[in-house]
Order: structure tokens, then sequence, then C-alpha cells
């Protein structure tokens, strides 16, 4: 009785499964952090996981409310009372003459507030953080796409997964249209 035997090449999807399989293990580490930062960031307007800290900085004297709050970094800064020398607001006081600000600031948790961070992306951010997002986004666009050629494109599983992926994106592009 003969046995028949794989052909010495390695098929598409032989090698899209062995892609699919080393860069779901690297990229499942990434995603459990990035998706628990992601539900601490959902939450970062509350006082979930904050602490209250004093702050006390100079800043330029002289300073009006707009510019005090540019200089604060606050964008919700809302004044109760202004006098010739101090602007009184929420949780905090600024001395006209000295510069001098005393607040209190909510602050989010260490190590939490270092999740949060993956998140928030600007120019003046560290490198790192930009070269492991674009890491992870580029691991989880190779996973998509090896996933589509792990099976022969005749197979009904092949169909059906198909079928779930436009389903898939026209949620988002609902979701995104109507939100």
């Amino acid at each position: 009785m003969e046995t028949t035997s794989k052909p010495a090449g390695r098929s598409l999807q032989y090698y899209s499964r062995e892609i699919h399989r080393v860069l779901g293990y690297l990229t499942l580490g990434m995603v459990i952090v990035y998706a628990l930062s992601g539900i601490l960031l959902i939450h970062r307007t509350g006082d979930f996981m904050k602490h209250t800290a004093a702050v006390e900085q100079t800043l330029k004297p002289g300073l009006d409310a707009d510019q005090l709050a540019a200089a604060m970094k606050m964008k919700t800064l809302k004044v109760q009372k202004e006098t010739d020398q101090t602007i009184f607001f929420a949780d905090g006081q600024y001395d006209k003459t000295s510069g001098k600000a005393s607040y209190l600031k909510k602050e989010v948790v260490a190590p939490f507030d270092k999740f949060i961070t993956l998140h928030k992306l600007a120019d003046k951010q560290n490198h790192v953080v930009a070269v492991f997002t674009t890491i992870f986004g580029v691991s989880l666009f190779l996973l998509a796409l090896t996933s589509l050629f792990m099976f022969k494109t005749k197979a009904r599983q092949f169909k059906t997964n198909m079928a779930y992926t436009c389903i898939g994106a026209v949620l988002i592009v609902l979701l995104l249209m109507f939100a």
C-alpha cells in the first residue's frame, strides 16, 4: 500500500498560519496591556484610580485667567473670584504679583498613569512609546492579513470568515459615521 506524501514546497496557508501563530503570541501581551490602558483611559475624567496632589508652581506674574489656564495646562479653569492681586479658581489660587499658583490636582495613581500614556501620543512625547505603538499597529494589521490566508479560498470556512470580516468592517464604518 502506497502512502501519499506532501510535496517538499510549503503552501501559502502553511506560512500564513506560522506567521499568524508567532505574531499572535507576540501581540497577545501587547493587546492585554493596551486593552487595560484603554479601559483606564475611558474613565480618565472621573475620580477612578486617582489621588489628589497639592501643586505649587511659580508662573509669570500678571497673567489673566486665559493665560493662567494655558500656563497651567488646564482646559477647564473656571475663575470663581478675581481681585486686583489674586485669581481664585476651583481648588486653588494664583497671586498676580508674585506669580505663585497653588492648587489641588487629581492625578492617576502609578503605574496606571504610564498605561494611559500609550494612547495619548504627542509630538513632545517619548519616542519609545511612538515606536511601540507603531509596532503594535503593524502587528495587528499583519495578524488580520495573515488570518485571511489561513484557509483555502474555496473552503466553506474561508467564506464564513470573510462574511464576518465584512460585517466587522461595516459595523466600524457605521460607528464612525453615527458616533
